[in-house]
């Protein structure tokens, strides 16, 4: 053999020392024979585990390229996006709670028991009424700090418990009586007094109960009832308070309760006027006044739900919040608008709009919900065309007379179409105003004005939000 030839190194297999090795495993550099070599990804490893490593290597450097070279530029989009449109979100869903309060901001500061900063109301412990606490008695002891109190009222009247004047919590009385679980006393003398809320808007306390303590006051209170969280766009599609569609448009609407004193004027003016209205029933009103109800539907009117007996659905008499009134249950609500629906069919042999109006406007998302599977979608009121024309008390800090409430109107046409455009305007077919202090006197100029004004008149079912479908779980 030639000194210059070159000497043919041997490799052995680092498995098997006495096999010949040529190939190298592509992970770990280390010889192997034939038997040992594991053929992967177009690559040969000695044992399943250098093939995971080399993986997780390849990973690992892959990601590091993509960091070095477009890395921070699309993380910073996977963080600032999602950050972007929960904001957006959360912005939108504000701003309607704010407009909602700066609406109904006006009519709460004219109620002469609210007040800022005033969280609790003052009773009057000196008013028996058709409302009693019959548990526990005057001047009882109780060794118990939570106690049950009970008691008659109104029938479907919303009670509201007050103790030492504070309020402590409401609940529905279905049958005309009410019971309150658990009810802390956190003093060892305590004033009990419950309020009626019925169907009339009518309220009034009860006699005061003075109840004596002997164990140690509770340091627990009742949890606050709160409205339930809605989606926005859901409680949109179930509710409506201004139909903006940048036509000049206007809503005349009307809920008939237990009077009817102008129903007559209104079907006539509205007659003469060629104008069509959207009018919320109450089974009472259906059940009362059968005849000025076919009246109603045959002149071409929309007729919707005003439930059957108008009770209240939520505690926002007793504290301002729209939260469901303990008692009040989807059976409730269903019950409520099924039974005035089917009166109004009975009467008329027409089916009723697919549309309602809470009793008193309260409502929240979980009963918006169950009404709509009852089959009606909400119709509220824009805060600044309440005509407050039930206010019968001239005394009353929410009383105005009927040209205040034509010029309060048009003053709002005044500010633009913006603030008007698509206005569905509250008025009532009767109150317990007579003669010249009935609203439905200048309803004739108001259509008239606004007409001047350029503004049209449709119904609900003319809106866009009624054509509206949607799928809610």
């Amino acid at each position: 053999m030639s000194s210059k030839e070159k000497i043919r190194q041997i490799h052995t297999c680092y498995k098997h020392p006495l096999s010949e090795a040529k190939r190298r495993c592509f992970n770990c550099k280390k010889y192997i024979c034939p038997k040992c070599q594991i053929r992967l990804e177009g690559h040969i490893f000695c044992s399943q585990k250098c093939f995971n490593d080399f993986k997780k290597k390849d990973m690992q450097e892959k990601v590091s390229d993509f960091i070095k070279k477009k890395g921070k530029f699309y993380a910073f989009r996977m963080v600032f996006y999602p950050v972007l449109i929960f904001f957006i979100l959360l912005s939108f869903f504000l701003y309607r709670q704010w407009i909602e309060s700066i609406d109904e901001k006006e009519i709460k500061s004219l109620a002469p028991e609210i007040k800022k900063g005033n969280k609790n109301a003052t009773p009057d412990w000196s008013s028996p009424s058709s409302i009693e606490i019959e548990y526990p008695s005057e001047n009882s002891s109780v060794n118990e700090s939570e106690i049950m109190v009970s008691g008659i009222a109104p029938k479907e009247s919303m009670v509201g418990l007050y103790v030492n004047s504070e309020r402590v919590d409401a609940v529905f009385s279905h049958d005309g009586k009410f019971v309150f679980e658990k009810v802390p006393l956190k003093e060892k003398k305590s004033i009990l007094q419950v309020r009626y809320f019925d169907n009339y808007g009518n309220n009034a306390y009860s006699k005061a109960v003075t109840v004596q303590l002997i164990a140690n006051p509770s340091i627990f209170g009742i949890p606050e009832r709160e409205e339930p969280f809605f989606s926005p766009v859901l409680s949109s599609f179930l509710d409506i308070k201004q139909a903006k569609e940048g036509k000049k448009t206007i809503l005349l609407t009307f809920d008939g309760g237990s009077n009817d004193n102008a129903t007559d004027s209104i079907i006539q003016t509205l007659e003469e006027s060629n104008v069509k209205a959207t009018i919320f029933l109450t089974g009472e009103y259906i059940r009362r006044y059968p005849e000025k109800v076919r009246k109603l539907a045959s002149a071409g009117n929309v007729i919707g739900n005003h439930t059957y007996s108008h009770p209240h659905l939520t505690t926002y008499s007793f504290n301002q919040k729209q939260a469901t009134l303990p008692g009040v249950k989807k059976e409730t609500v269903i019950e409520q608008l099924k039974k005035a629906e089917a009166l109004y069919e009975s009467v008329t042999g027409k089916k009723m709009s697919p549309y309602w109006r809470a009793p008193f406007g309260e409502k929240n998302s979980e009963i918006l919900k169950w009404a709509y599977e009852a089959g009606f979608r909400h119709v509220h009121w824009t805060p600044k065309l309440d005509t407050l024309d039930w206010v019968a008390d001239k005394s009353d800090p929410l009383f105005r007379e009927p040209r205040e409430i034509l010029m309060r109107v048009l003053k709002e046409a005044e500010k633009g179409e913006k603030s008007l455009d698509g206005g569905i305007i509250l008025m009532h077919l009767g109150s317990e105003r007579e003669g010249e202090l009935r609203a439905d006197t200048i309803l004739k100029d108001l259509i008239e004005k606004l007409r001047e004004k350029g503004y049209s008149f449709i119904t609900i079912e003319n809106t866009m939000w009624a054509k509206q479908k949607s799928e809610i779980n």
